[in-house]
């Protein structure tokens, strides 16, 4: 896979792909992209001394970047929910 086609896969252009390896800053939902257009768990993707808890889980359970995810995703509706009702 080239890295124009990881980077379509992922949702960004080519040159945000290099500025976000060159910043180090790579969003969940960005580096979730490239596990899944790469087929192989998101943990392999850090380095081994940064995977913590990311790999650690029970057969059958979620992992926990999907069960952190899920959850900021919550918190985001929430908050747009409550910047609504604000206006």
């Amino acid at each position: 896979m080239t890295i124009v086609e990881l980077s379509a896969a992922a949702g960004i252009s080519e040159g945000g792909f290099h500025s976000r390896f060159r910043e180090e800053s790579i969003q969940l939902r960005i580096l979730g992209a490239f596990a899944e257009a790469l087929a192989v768990p998101v943990g392999q993707l850090l380095p081994e001394s940064e995977r913590g808890e990311v790999l650690k889980k029970a057969p059958g359970e979620r992992l926990y970047v999907e069960d952190r995810l899920e959850l900021l995703e919550r918190e985001l509706r929430q908050v747009r929910q409550e910047l609504k009702r604000l206006k």
